[in-house]
């Protein structure tokens, strides 16, 4: 289940859809992933450039969590340049080689 969080942000339900269906297909049936919080948040920087702040509490089935934050020019970006670390922790066989190394 992934939830979303705007920090003073209009809702985008394809951006919502996009994160989603990417996870669901990163997860796999038997995750051992219980729900993944999405909070976004955008601001500017010193040079009045607008940043968008990606940040994704991802909650396991043991009830640990881990928080991964990445910013980029949009949302769709910052998912892009976390999605191969998610890939990593989503897969079961990967956690399991380095497990037993």
């Amino acid at each position: 289940m992934v939830h979303f969080n705007y920090n003073h942000l209009t809702r985008s339900k394809k951006l919502e859809e996009f994160i989603t269906d990417s996870l669901e297909e990163l997860m796999g049936e038997d995750s051992h992933i219980s729900t993944v919080y999405c909070f976004l948040s955008r601001t500017f920087d010193n040079r009045d450039k607008l940043i968008s702040t990606l940040k994704m509490q991802i909650r396991l089935k043991s009830n640990d969590s881990v928080v991964i934050e990445q910013s980029g020019t949009n949302f769709k970006n910052a998912f892009k340049t976390i999605k191969p670390e998610l890939a990593f922790m989503f897969n079961e066989q990967q956690r399991q080689i380095v497990a037993s190394a």
